[in-house]
């Protein structure tokens, strides 16, 4: 995965997308084969249903334990290294959406700046009131941040 360095400027919301989308693929991709290869081991090793099967697989990749106890030494080697491998995975899959967190660090930082902003216009507006009441009039765009003088 590659990102941008702390001296690059940041992605743009459109780049950011289509790279989060690619990532969402990646993830939802490693889920599946996560589940798949956990159920079809829980249903060759233990002998249990397909859906205890998927149910085992789906608890462990998520953290949450076992559901059934393991009858069969096979089974239980089985198990043991699923939810080793879960514990990768989990991380993985977690790692992925990392990027998501840089954006949510520059949206706080491009809203900090944009206060600073207005208390600089303001600041500004103060001032030209003070020196145009008496000789010209003034308007200001918001929008274009720029002030208009208007003669008298």
């Amino acid at each position: 995965m590659k990102f941008e360095t702390k001296k690059q400027k940041l992605a743009s919301y459109s780049h950011f997308a289509k790279r989060m989308g690619k990532y969402t693929l990646f993830a939802l991709a490693l889920i599946s084969f996560s589940v798949g290869m956990g159920t079809v081991g829980y249903w060759y090793f233990d002998d249990i249903s397909w859906l205890d099967s998927f149910y085992m697989a789906s608890m462990i990749l998520t953290g949450m334990g076992p559901v059934s106890e393991m009858t069969t030494d096979a089974a239980k080697w089985f198990s043991s290294f699923y939810a080793l491998y879960s514990g990768v995975a989990f991380l993985s899959i977690t790692a992925v959406f990392l990027p998501l967190s840089s954006i949510v660090c520059y949206t706080f930082f491009i809203l900090k700046m944009r206060k600073m902003m207005i208390k600089t216009i303001n600041s500004r507006i103060a001032i030209l009131i003070s020196v145009a009441i008496n000789s010209t009039s003034f308007s200001f765009d918001p929008l274009k941040l720029k002030f208009h003088i208007l003669s008298k």
